[in-house]
C-alpha cells in the first residue's frame, strides 16, 4: 500500500530543491524556487492526510497513527513543525520567506552566492541541507506508514 499522491508531491519537491542547487538563481527567481519547495514540502503531508487517507483502512490507520505521533512529540518532530509547517504558512501568509541570500565577493574570483535560513533550531544548516534533511525526512515518514500498512494488511 502506497502513499500514491504524497509520493507523487514528494517527487516534486524534490524538482523544485533541484532548481534550487543552482546557486546562480537571485532575486525574484530564487524566492520562486525557495518558496515552491517549501510549499511543496508541505503539501506533502495535505495530500497524505486528505488523499492517501482516503486509501485502504490500513494505509488510512497508518497515516492517522502517524498524524498523532507528529501532534504529541512536536519537539520530537520539530523539523515539521518549525520549518516545515510554519515556513510554508510564513510565506503563504506574510510574504515571509524564512530564508535569504547574500553575497561575498574575493578579489580576483568571481562572487559567490550564499544562502541563509533564519529558522531557530536549523541556523547551522543552508537552505540546500535544510531542504535535504526535509526531503529525507518525509521518505522516511511515508516508508513508514506504508510499511505500517503493510503489515496490518497481513
Amino acid at each position: 500500500m502506497k502513499a500514491e499522491r504524497a509520493r507523487r508531491v514528494l517527487a516534486v519537491a524534490e524538482k523544485a530543491v533541484d532548481r534550487l542547487r543552482d546557486r546562480r538563481l537571485t532575486g525574484d527567481e530564487w524566492i520562486i524556487a525557495w518558496s515552491a519547495a517549501v510549499v511543496l514540502l508541505r503539501a506533502v503531508g495535505h495530500a497524505l492526510k486528505n488523499v492517501d487517507r482516503c486509501g485502504s483502512e490500513q494505509l488510512k490507520k497508518a497515516i492517522d497513527d502517524a498524524w498523532e505521533r507528529w501532534n504529541g512529540e512536536k519537539d520530537e518532530y520539530a523539523l515539521f513543525w518549525l520549518f516545515i509547517k510554519k515556513t510554508r504558512d510564513a510565506i503563504l501568509k506574510q510574504f515571509e520567506l524564512g530564508a535569504g541570500q547574500g553575497t561575498r565577493v574575493r578579489f580576483g574570483v568571481d562572487h559567490e552566492v550564499l544562502y541563509h535560513v533564519y529558522i531557530k533550531g536549523f541556523e547551522d544548516l543552508d537552505q540546500i541541507e535544510l531542504l535535504d534533511l526535509a526531503l529525507r525526512w518525509w521518505h522516511s515518514q511515508l516508508d513508514a506508514i506504508e510499511a505500517a500498512a503493510e503489515t496490518a494488511s497481513g
